[in-house]
């Protein structure tokens, strides 16, 4: 129990960072947007942005579901 407990903390962590990480990315977007002023560049870079949150997403599921395994 205590084990799965420290994994399933460490998991978080790791999550937790990676949201960093991304809202690190996403204010640097949003700078360059503020700059350029550019409204296609914007949507070009939000649809990139869902695209990536998907895949961090799907790989984080299949790590926790090896995890349990």
């Amino acid at each position: 129990m205590n084990n799965n407990k420290l994994d399933n903390r460490l998991i978080y962590l790791i999550i937790n960072k990676r949201h960093i990480i991304l809202m690190f990315i996403f204010i640097i977007i949003i700078i360059i947007n503020i700059v350029f002023k550019n409204k296609a560049f914007g949507f070009a870079e939000i649809i990139t942005i869902l695209g990536f949150l998907s895949v961090l997403f799907i790989t984080i599921l299949t790590k926790k579901y090896r995890h349990y395994k």
